[in-house]
């Protein structure tokens, strides 16, 4: 199955980052193609001139039999004021507008425009030549095919990240391999969900205030966050994660994978690994496996798992404080690994046995 996504000059970024956003959730089963609307832009276009877009692009790139479904991605306004629509004579062909999304009040244009994107899509590959049959609520019901004329009924849809049950039905009528389309559909309820959790993020601050937290190395190496009056150990475990995530507490700009393979960090994070977790083995016998590594090219793939756990269990452990999980959680800024909390919140007292600050 492949989608060919047709973006006028103005789409062309958010269509990238629909790419981006999408392509994750439907690979390998769905196949993403991007192409540059080369004709004039137009402030509003009539029905007719929008699928022709997309029949043009269709007649011209020849392609072998098989699903091909054809968007134009268009930010000027249309006659009839949808925001998009499938071509009633032609069910691989459809547009759907970018712009004046901001009228939904959501931060970011993305997700609104991948979820019409998305219900599009479901259409042209079940509906097909079914299409100008009456598949929409006229009373909204939390669906995708909810016909929703006012932005609060566009909203509630998102929020609902459901399919009714009749279109369901509908949906497994029309579908000619069942393993196919319940694979598809199970795909989009992902994609739905993930909208919905994007654009309905609750901040408990706005009702709790924000939390004051500090935190604390203590003298045997544990990481204790301290929020309000509970106290919290941070779920890295001893051994090279903590060493690691010390070295960044320290190095307040952040390093680099390649910094680590610096003579002087990979040294200092080294030091800190042998004096606080390593119980038998010398100081030598771990620089030498360290060069080893350097000359095979594997050092940098021993450190990256330890990143990517630290960040899961710390996501995981500081869910309920998401602006707190920012500033403790290990970042990438500029190709640096950062922890971004600011020093005066942070009280090292390993400094007394020997771990610069």
């Amino acid at each position: 199955m492949h989608i060919y996504l047709i973006a006028d000059t103005a789409s062309m970024q958010l269509t990238e980052r629909l790419l981006v956003y999408l392509k994750p959730f439907f690979t390998p089963a769905v196949q993403f193609h991007i192409r540059p609307y080369e004709g004039d832009s137009q402030s509003y276009w009539a029905w007719d001139e929008l699928f022709a877009v997309g029949q043009q692009e269709k007649t011209k790139s020849l392609l072998p039999a098989g699903e091909h479904y054809f968007i134009f991605l268009v930010h000027g306004a249309n006659e009839y004021n949808w925001f998009g629509a499938v071509n009633p004579d032609a069910s691989t062909i459809a547009f759907l507008q970018t712009s004046n999304w901001g009228e939904l009040n959501h931060k970011d244009d993305l997700y609104p425009v991948a979820y019409h994107l998305i219900a599009l899509i479901t259409s042209m590959k079940f509906f097909g030549n079914h299409i100008k049959d009456d598949i929409y609520h006229e009373v909204s019901r939390g669906c995708m095919y909810d016909f929703s004329e006012v932005k609060e009924e566009v909203s509630f849809k998102m929020k609902a990240a459901n399919i009714c049950n009749s279109c369901l039905s509908k949906i497994a009528q029309f579908s000619k391999d069942r393993v196919e389309a319940m694979d598809f559909i199970q795909r989009v309820f992902l994609v739905l969900r993930s909208i919905r959790d994007n654009i309905s993020s609750l901040d408990l601050q706005q009702f709790f205030g924000k939390p004051e937290y500090s935190l604390t190395v203590d003298e045997d190496a544990n990481l204790i966050l301290h929020i309000d009056h509970q106290q919290v150990v941070l779920p890295i475990s001893n051994g090279k994660e903590k060493a690691l995530f010390f070295m960044l507490l320290k190095y307040e700009s952040g390093l680099s994978y390649r910094d680590f393979e610096k003579e002087t960090i990979m040294i200092e994070f080294l030091k800190i690994y042998h004096k606080y977790f390593v119980v038998n083995g010398s100081l030598n016998e771990l620089y030498k496996q360290a060069q080893r590594q350097l000359e095979d090219g594997t050092y940098r793939k021993h450190l990256e798992p330890l990143v990517s756990r630290m960040r899961k269990r710390l996501k995981a452990c500081l869910s309920a404080y998401p602006e707190i999980l920012q500033s403790i959680n290990i970042q990438s800024r500029g190709g640096a690994l950062v922890i971004p909390i600011q020093r005066n919140y942070l009280q090292n007292k390993l400094v007394r046995r020997g771990l610069a600050s």
